[in-house]
């Protein structure tokens, strides 16, 4: 199970290092594992979050169906921040 998810991750690594975009966010830096993955659960949510079709017909009603909406059956409204509660505010850094 844990060589599955290397390898998809090592892929999804190579798909995204190729990629311009992915380039010029992550530059020449060398990501440790929790930094890509926090990159790539990003990216995830601004797919998802992606309009497919309006809602409704109205055209004051500017909420439109996203895959969200068949993740979690709800619309994905922002990106998640990291949880920081756990680190010592000594280890933070502005």
């Amino acid at each position: 199970m844990v060589e599955d998810i290397l390898k998809r991750f090592s892929e999804v690594t190579n798909v995204l290092k190729r990629d311009k975009i992915c380039r010029d966010v992550i530059g020449d830096s060398i990501l440790t594992m929790e930094e890509m993955y926090t990159l790539l659960m990003q990216i995830e949510t601004c797919l998802n979050s992606r309009p497919l079709t309006l809602l409704s017909y109205d055209p004051m009603d500017l909420q439109a169906l996203t895959s969200g909406h068949f993740l979690i059956r709800a619309p994905l409204d922002s990106v998640l921040e990291a949880d920081l509660t756990s680190i010592p505010p000594s280890h933070l850094s502005c």
